[in-house]
């Protein structure tokens, strides 16, 4: 492979932000190895002309459900890394060789829960994929330890019964006694714990329960003081994926119009970010139909709640990290990212 210089370029830091100017950055077998202030011939090189734009690393969308062209999309739009909340466990032992290579990809690297957990019934059961699900914590070891021999990178983990989108509407969930016991096992065997939560009150259970990180902001009520303490001891993370949470609220971001992301946008990715909520178009019991739900959480309300709960997260200091459920209605593997970084 021969080696890439990039001049006039200026990297992206985390930490200090933009560094500059700088001339050049030497790229070898798939790492950087150089970045100098001034130019410097290396041999048997491509040179590339950054013009003085800046050079950021690979962006993480740290929540997906990634099939079909799903990674091939996300690298199109500058993202390096996708993070499978559930999805084909079988496709996990080949992802984790291709991280572990430099070689040139055409797609995203990827880290996969695969399997989720959930009872008979709950949430992740309505999409027609066979489920090992768990109805007692004694069956949570064993669930645990197949998980981590499928591969899986870490475990997600369903509290989700709905009522906060549809009054009426409840679908079986883990009980906590469940809950408890899958993180405990999940703990024993080194992998931590996501958990998918759009009431507060379920959020908070989780993170008393020892759960890592929430895979989403909940929407019924805006964060109050005790849970933001709770998740900044605990050491917890929240994914808000604002991105589906305005699609659920009819509030999107009209991504697909957008000039500087429409020319790379597929047409499969247009009609996935302007496709209708599956449960609303199907007559679930409707967020935005709120004069016949009376007991859920109004459409126009889920997007404010959630984003005043990330304000106060993010001012509680609890790490906020980018994520957008792609996959799901109302997003797309890629573009969805930079929508949510403006939500953000």
């Amino acid at each position: 492979m021969r080696r890439q210089v990039l001049r006039n370029a200026r990297p992206f830091d985390s930490v200090v932000g933009v560094v500059g100017p700088v001339s050049q950055i030497v790229i070898e077998a798939g790492r950087i190895v150089a970045i100098t202030a001034e130019p410097v011939v290396v041999d048997d090189a491509d040179t590339i002309d950054a013009g003085g734009r800046v050079v950021l690393p690979g962006l993480i969308d740290a929540h997906v459900h990634a099939w079909g062209e799903a990674r091939r999309d996300a690298l199109r739009f500058g993202i390096t890394t996708v993070i499978d909340m559930f999805g084909d466990h079988r496709l996990l032992s080949e992802a984790a060789r291709q991280r572990a290579s430099l070689a040139a990809m055409t797609e995203a690297d990827l880290l996969g829960a695969g399997t989720l957990a959930t009872v008979e019934g709950g949430h992740g059961t309505q999409f027609g994929m066979p489920l090992p699900t768990l109805a007692r914590p004694d069956e949570a070891p064993a669930w645990v330890a197949a998980r981590r021999a499928e591969g899986s990178a870490f475990l997600k983990l369903v509290r989700e019964d709905l009522h906060v989108y549809a009054e009426g509407a409840r679908m079986p969930t883990l009980d906590d006694a469940t809950a408890r016991a899958v993180i405990a096992a999940a703990h024993a065997e080194g992998l931590r714990v996501w958990v998918h939560a759009s009431a507060q009150e379920a959020a908070r259970a989780s993170l008393r329960d020892g759960a890592d990180g929430l895979a989403h902001v909940w929407q019924d009520t805006p964060a109050d003081a005790a849970i933001v303490a709770l998740a900044r001891e605990r050491g917890a993370a929240v994914i808000p994926t604002l991105s589906v949470i305005a699609a659920f609220g009819d509030t999107r971001q009209g991504l697909e119009r957008d000039p500087r992301l429409s020319p790379w946008l597929s047409s499969a990715q247009v009609r996935q970010l302007t496709a209708p909520v599956g449960w609303r178009s199907e007559g679930a019991g409707a967020a935005g139909h709120d004069d016949d739900h009376a007991g859920a959480t109004p459409a126009r309300d889920l997007l404010r709640n959630a984003r005043e709960s990330v304000r106060r997260l993010h001012a509680g200091g609890v790490v906020i990290l980018a994520g957008t459920d792609a996959g799901n209605a109302g997003t797309a593997h890629g573009a969805s990212i930079h929508g949510e970084l403006a939500l953000l």
